[in-house]
């Protein structure tokens, strides 16, 4: 699970977190990330809708049990991908 300095998160699988490359991002076209973008970390989750990447990640947790993130509780799909899977 993916937790932000504004209460949002947003959880994925080990195994997806492995196969995407998930990254969290400093800067952005080699700037420091913009306060709007995400500073000071940013986490980047390739073929996912945004709402899968957080902005201002200050904590990770890593658990055994799955979680809900912040719009997976409202209903959204917890693994929506843009497309095909990653392999």
């Amino acid at each position: 699970m993916f937790h932000s300095l504004d209460g949002y998160s947003t959880n994925h699988s080990l195994n997806y977190v492995k196969r995407a490359c998930v990254f969290l991002a400093l800067k952005m076209n080699g700037e420091t990330l913009p306060v709007e973008h995400g500073y000071p970390v940013r986490l980047v989750a390739p073929g996912m809708y945004g709402y899968k990447w957080a902005k201002w990640v200050h904590r990770i947790e890593v658990t055994e049990r799955k979680e809900l993130g912040y719009w997976e509780k409202r209903g959204y799909p917890p693994e929506p991908y843009r497309g095909l899977p990653p392999r």
